[in-house]
Formats: C-alpha cells, structure tokens, sequence
C-alpha cells in the first residue's frame, strides 16, 4: 500500500489495486446483507423487508384497543396500588413488630436454654456424684460382704475340722468301749466257766467234769450263749490284713467262751499242714482228726483234759457261718 501523498504504483493493465479490491469486496458485503434484510430469506423464516411492512399495516389497527386496553390496566393497578399501600405498609409494620417479638422470644428462648442447660449440667453432675456415691457405697459393701463370706468359710472350715477331730475322738473313744466291753464279757465269761467247773466238781459229775483220765472237758453252754462270741463283730472285708486282725479277735472270744487252751490249740491248727502230696488228700480228714486227737484229744498223753473234737467242729462250725457267712465259712474250713 501507498503511504500518503505517495503516487500510486500503476498495477497491471486492467487490474484494480488492492486497496481499491478490498473497498470492492466490502461493499459488496454491505450490499448482500442489505439484499437479505429487505428481500429476506424464507427457506431460514427470515421475512422480507416487503412482508414486514404488510404485517405492520395489518397489526396497526390492533394497536389502539390493545393500547386502551394497557391504559385501563395500568389505571386499575394503579388503582389497586394506591388501596394496597396502606394494607402492605401496615403489613410490614406488622411484620417488623413479629419480628422484633420474635427475636425478643427467641433471646428469651436462648436465655432460657441457657439456664436449661446450665441447670441441666448441675443436675448432671449431682446425678453423676450421687452415683458414684453409690457405687463407693456399693462396692464398700461388696468387700464387707467378700469378707464376712471369708470369715464364714473359715468359721466353717474350723467347725468341719473340729467336727472330723471329735468324730475320730469319739469313734476312738466308741472302740475303746467296745473293747472295754469284751475285756468285761471275756472275764465275766472267764468266771462263769469256772463257777461252772466247781460247780460240776461239787456235784460229782464224774463223766462231765475236768480231771480224771479220760474225762472231757465240761462246756455248759451252746457256743452261740457265749457274750464275748456275740459281740465278736462279723468280719465283711476281703484283705489277708483284715481277715489276721478279725482272727485273733475270734482267737480272744473262743479262749472267753472255752477257756485260754483254745488260744493254743487254734494257733496250732492254723500252722498244722496234714500233706502236700495231692495222692494223700483223700486221706487228709483221716490224718487231721488223728494228729488232733493225739495233740489235743482223747488220745493225747500230756495229762492235760482232753478237748473234744466234735465240739471244736460244732464250735467253730457256728462262729464261722455266724460272723463270715456260709460260703466263706466254708472255704475256710
């Protein structure tokens, strides 16, 4: 482009310069959106310049009633302004008062949840206080009764004891006795026997009585009269032990009831073995009732009253199935 005041550079023959093209083109811009706005455009409903100018002068008519139409509708709202400022004034005054009521109730209402919760907090905390009171108190009694409960069990604990002390003080004392009374029942039997044996002597009862050779001892009585057998308690157990220590309580009421040659003459039977040969069984009642008729019997040559063995088989015969029962009396013998 020429600077101002410059001479125009000539351009090729029959071309326009470049300056002069662009004014062309923007101008011709110019003029197609002129074209659009009076011709229009139906196909994008843009109407033309000729087809506004119709409807304005259809509408025109309309115009006046609808504009009467705006005056009487702006003279009744200014009408029915002027009848409700009044109402809306005093309708805001009234509202500025319940507002001002409400904010004064609600400064109440907040005063008063203050105090709510200040009150609330101080019943809170006594509630708070008084039980943990309470707790202490309960617990304070849970120990009390934690330890009364231990001073019982102790208490208890010592009467238990006490109780097993006196039991075994008494069941001792209660064994003492029975022993005290079999001694006496041994003694009193002991001096029956031999009431008896002067009694038989003074009555001349030659067969019946002690001394003499021959003669058989005197027994007056049925083994089961005896006291001292009577209170020979029953043996129930099954051990070697206690079977030994209930024998020679057998031993001590035979000797009470028959007189102190029984002692030896049962201990003698308990370690007699007649054989050990199983060929020499058939003959063992034969030989047993030999060596004791030589021992202890009428064929012995000691001098001593002979003991009559069909008694001493009565005898222990009764004891046994008296104070062990059949079968174990029978096992025995």
């Amino acid at each position: 482009m020429a600077a101002p005041g410059d001479t125009p550079m000539p351009g090729p023959p029959g071309v326009a310069p470049p300056d002069i093209q662009q004014a062309l083109i923007a101008f011709q811009t110019q003029l197609n959106a002129l074209q659009f706005v009076i011709l229009g455009d139906p196909a994008q409903g843009v109407l033309s310049f000729q087809q506004v100018r119709e409807h304005v002068k259809d509408t025109a008519p309309k115009f006046q009633p609808m504009e009467q139409g705006l005056t009487a509708v702006t003279q009744r709202v200014e009408t029915v302004a002027n009848l409700l400022d009044p109402v809306l004034a005093k309708a805001n005054e009234e509202i500025l008062k319940l507002q001002s009521q409400s904010q004064n109730i609600q400064e109440v209402v907040d005063r008063e949840v203050n105090n709510i919760k200040t009150v609330s907090g101080q019943a809170q905390n006594d509630v708070v206080q008084e039980l943990q009171t309470q707790s202490v108190k309960h617990d304070t009694l849970i120990q009390h009764a934690q330890s009364k409960f231990t001073e019982l069990e102790g208490l208890q604990q010592a009467l238990v004891d006490s109780a097993k002390d006196k039991f075994v003080e008494l069941e001792q004392r209660r064994t003492q006795f029975e022993q005290d009374v079999a001694s006496k029942v041994i003694e009193l039997d002991q001096k029956m026997i031999e009431v008896n044996r002067m009694c038989a002597k003074a009555s001349g009862m030659n067969g019946d009585t002690e001394g003499g050779s021959g003669s058989r001892r005197f027994s007056p009585r049925h083994i089961s009269e005896s006291k001292a057998v009577q209170f020979l308690e029953k043996y129930t157990g099954d051990t070697r032990t206690g079977y030994k220590a209930w024998s020679a309580k057998l031993k001590n009421a035979m000797v009470a009831a028959r007189g102190p040659e029984w002692r030896t003459m049962l201990i003698a039977i308990e370690n007699y073995r007649v054989s050990t040969d199983f060929e020499e069984l058939a003959s063992l009642d034969d030989q047993w009732d030999e060596w004791f008729e030589k021992k202890y019997g009428f064929a012995r040559v000691d001098q001593e009253t002979p003991i009559d063995l069909y008694e001493v088989e009565s005898d222990l015969a009764w004891v046994l199935t008296d104070k062990l029962g059949e079968n174990l009396a029978e096992l025995i013998q």
